[in-house]
């Protein structure tokens, strides 16, 4: 068993020499017409531009979509019933 908790020196020296970075999307606006994309590092601006390809680069992936709701399900959702299922048979047969 290790005796070091997460508060230990290891891991804040590790802590030390990082940055957490941050990037922001802004859609196109009257201010900005090109969008905009800020970077920032521990709270340093590190680059404040118009977006690279002028639009945000997110889309939307689809796995069932369902009609009447905004969001689809993903297929896990359906896969969980024959999991238990699955698990229902094996703990009865170890027994």
């Amino acid at each position: 068993m290790n005796t070091q908790g997460p508060t230990s020196s290891a891991i804040q020296q590790q802590m030390d020499n990082s940055a957490l970075e941050l990037a922001y999307y802004e859609k196109p606006s009257r201010k900005h017409p090109g969008g905009r994309l800020v970077v920032t590092a521990n709270g340093i601006v590190l680059k404040d531009e118009a977006l690279p390809v002028d639009e945000i680069p997110f889309s939307k992936f689809d796995d069932i979509k369902i009609g009447g709701k905004m969001y689809s399900e993903s297929i896990i959702t359906h896969l969980r019933p024959m999991q238990d299922q699955y698990n229902r048979v094996i703990t009865r047969r170890s027994v």
